[in-house]
């Protein structure tokens, strides 16, 4: 196990033992299934910042993209 993998389990744990904050996330996803939520972009709008058009076009990522065969010489 690396050590970030432990830090996480760590902070999972602490969580856990956390009732108070078990009882807001498990409100938060009974929120969440019934559709009692707003998006970020709504959140954002909501306290007055300005959001950018969305992109008409959308571009594929290089990660998509097909790779490229080596030469060899």
């Amino acid at each position: 196990m690396s050590a970030d993998e432990f830090d996480a389990w760590q902070e999972t744990l602490e969580i856990q033992r956390d009732p108070q904050l078990m009882k807001e996330i498990k409100q938060a996803e009974a929120d969440y299934k019934k559709g009692n939520y707003i998006t970020l972009e709504e959140l954002l709008a909501q306290e007055g910042f300005a959001l950018a058009d969305k992109p008409k076009k959308k571009y594929a990522s290089s990660r998509h993209q097909k790779k490229r065969a080596k030469k060899v010489k």
